[in-house]
């Protein structure tokens, strides 16, 4: 079938969609979801029709249906933020808003009759080019129909739980001894990860039970694990250890990175433990292998250098032991799938793919599985093809299950809101400030009011949304999409916002819900702090630096403000000093804007809190040791003024008059680990 509407032709035959001639690539669901539209044109559908109909009755939520729908209106639409073709119908779903015309396969493919009198009067060297011609053609078509069916299209075909004890399951180890998982688990978010094992149809039970928070476990030899742990949650003194099952005697292998969270891989054919590390909290993941005939520490890859990315974080080991699949991210290009022959060590493909994934695994030695936060896609090694198998953002880890073309996922849902506490009372958690089923987080307060604004996926995607209590929050509506939203802060006044979006810079106008981009020469902005109406001090990389710098608003003229280095930065209401941290030491700095001379005010301020403390005149407050302290920069007197009785909180925000705190607070945390079974159609 044969359908047009607009410039846009649907060949269902051939599964394509070209505008003005032009092929559009796309996912195979969204095609399906195309389809479906242009068979019950000019109709509401509800989501409940298309998850029957289009996702085939599988769980999948409204945010995976509606990203699927933004997918789509991107590929057809003119102005996807103003759409024509597909609608939404309030309180019931979307609808095509066009009857297309089709075309039967037959009309296809028949052709017109032609003039006999044509034919006889070809020439000899004119039958021979036509008979070459479809010779060509032939064979062509025999290639590419080859390869077509060697590519098929990939699905889950069942979904089977494997964890059903109350908590958090995580981080599934590769299956090598038969009907037997090993992963990690915690009963609440607050309590150290530990290493389980649950064997089919059977209790799970715990391997370990100590002090330790364990962040990775695969199978080594016969009856042996490997695992990496953290000491505890606030240094986070990394190392990798030896696990025999036979009676559990934990034997230390080797230290890794402070705070380096650590993926492992065994290769049995060669006895060789495969880890990612890093040498500092700033610095990029290499990949090493641990030698266990030899004890051997080897690095293997060198990540790209000089930026905050996460460089080598991801790996996985093909079925036949012989190449390694690393994942390399860096904010200033593609993420990159790397594969590496184990033998030569050389990189002998790359595979460019748009969103950075979770985690990866091997379906055969030549297809690639990985999940992201839209849900699991194969990358074909042949064609470098990528192509969605099913969209899910609940999905985690992802690694070979029991049987060939079968895998163990984490599938986790955590729920997160904005909650205020006073301090001048309780101090204690009093009130939530916003009520999503989703992860609300990074909250900030206004300057002059108690209005806030917050980062949260509630409508499926990243957005800035702006909260009061008692009203509705607003959100701002960023376009185009949101991959990364790393620090936001309001002007003075409360009339803008300021925020590091994609690692660009741009400002919110309230009065006008509208965000512009400012500094366009700076593509890797960090931090953002208004240090009066008409100037914003930001910290940015610039050939391999981070520093300080000013943009100045009436005529957006940019100046480097420190030499030494800067993270985070906030001024004081006087304009006459800075206080900053830095990207590769530890402590908290003030720079003087005159002298330009530098002293440390906190030596052991670590670098990891560079978004945990706040400047308000005189008073500088920041978290140590689960305490918020309140640090008077003019007496120098300290004061503990609240305790946080959970894992400290990653960023909090004071008001304007400092009688209160708001920062996130996870409501519900949980994780389960289930059998995925992929076929091929």
């Amino acid at each position: 079938m044969l359908f047009t509407f607009g410039e846009l032709q649907i060949n269902t035959q051939e599964r394509s969609i070209t505008r003005n001639g032009d092929e559009i690539q796309f996912e195979p669901r969204v095609f399906e979801l195309l389809i479906y539209f242009c068979n019950h044109p000019e109709k509401a559908i509800s989501r409940q029709e298309l998850i029957e109909h289009v996702w085939n009755q599988r769980t999948v939520s409204d945010a995976a249906i509606n990203r699927a729908v933004s997918e789509l209106r991107k590929l057809i639409e003119d102005e996807p933020n103003n759409p024509k073709w597909i609608l939404t119908v309030s309180k019931v779903g979307y609808k095509l808003n066009v009857t297309p015309t089709s075309l039967s396969s037959s009309k296809l493919t028949k052709q017109p009759a032609q003039s006999t009198n044509h034919s006889r009067s070809l020439t000899r060297y004119q039958w021979a080019i036509l008979i070459l011609t479809m010779c060509l053609v032939i064979m062509a078509l025999l290639y590419f129909g080859t390869k077509t069916n060697s590519e098929k299209k990939l699905n889950i075909s069942e979904i089977i739980p494997i964890t059903t004890t109350k908590g958090i399951a995580f981080n599934p180890a590769p299956v090598t001894i038969e009907n037997n998982v090993v992963y990690l688990y915690k009963a609440n978010s607050n309590d150290f990860s530990q290493i389980w094992k649950k064997t089919i149809n059977d209790q799970a039970s715990a391997i370990t039970a100590d002090n330790y928070y364990y962040t990775d476990v695969v199978y080594g030899k016969k009856n042996q694990l490997f695992a990496s742990r953290f000491n505890n949650l606030v240094d986070r003194k990394c190392e990798i250890v030896s696990i025999n099952l036979v009676d559990l005697e934990i034997t230390p292998l080797l230290e890794c990175g402070q705070r380096a969270i650590v993926q492992l891989a065994y290769n049995s054919n060669q006895r060789s433990l495969y880890f990612n590390n890093r040498a500092s909290v700033n610095s990029p993941y290499s990949i090493y292998a641990y030698h266990g005939n030899t004890g051997r520490v080897q690095q293997i890859t060198l990540a790209t250098q000089g930026h905050n990315g996460r460089g080598d974080y991801l790996l996985a080991i093909s079925p036949n032991k012989t190449r390694l699949a690393i994942v390399e991210y860096s904010p200033s290009k593609n993420t990159v799938i790397k594969i590496q022959d184990l033998q030569t060590q050389e990189i002998v493909l790359s595979i460019t793919i748009d969103q950075a994934p979770i985690a990866i695994s091997w379906l055969t030695d030549d297809t690639i599985i990985s999940t992201n936060q839209n849900g699991v896609y194969s990358h074909s090694l042949t064609s470098n093809a990528t192509a969605a198998i099913a969209l899910d953002k609940d999905l985690g880890r992802i690694t070979n299950g029991f049987e060939p073309s079968s895998f163990l996922v984490e599938k986790q849902k955590i729920i997160a809101n904005i909650y205020r506490r006073s301090l001048v009372s309780t101090g204690k958690l009093t009130e939530a400030l916003t009520h999503a089923d989703s992860v609300s987080h990074t909250a900030k307060f206004a300057n002059l009011s108690q209005y806030f604004a917050y980062i949260s996926d509630k409508s499926g995607t990243p957005n800035i949304y702006i909260g009061y209590e008692g009203k509705q929050d607003i959100a701002t509506n960023f376009q185009p999409k949101i991959t990364s939203i790393n620090h936001l802060a309001w002007s003075p006044d409360d009339k803008y916002l300021a925020a590091s979006i994609n690692d660009s810079l741009y400002i919110y106008e309230r009065a006008e819900n509208q965000w512009r981009a400012v500094a366009p020469k700076f593509n890797k902005v960090h931090f953002v702090h208004y240090a009066n109406n008409q100037q914003i001090l930001f910290s940015a990389e610039k050939e391999g630096s981070w520093q300080i710098w000013s943009l100045t608003l009436n005529d957006m003229k940019v100046e480097q403000v420190s030499h030494s280095g800067g993270y985070s930065v906030q001024s004081d209401r006087a304009g006459l000093k800075i206080l900053l941290t830095k990207f590769n030491h530890p402590g908290l700095y003030e720079l003087n804007l005159h002298t330009m001379k530098e002293v440390i005010v906190l030596s052991d301020f670590k670098i990891t809190s560079w978004n945990r403390w706040q400047l308000i005149g005189e008073h500088l407050y920041f978290i140590s040791d689960k305490q918020l302290i309140k640090y008077n920069l003019a007496t120098k007197e300290t004061q503990s003024i609240a305790e946080f009785s959970q894992n400290q909180p990653e960023h909090f925000s004071i008001s304007f008059d400092e009688q209160e705190l708001i920062q996130t607070q996870i409501d519900e945390s949980k994780s389960k680990i289930w059998l995925l079974k992929i076929h091929q159609d």
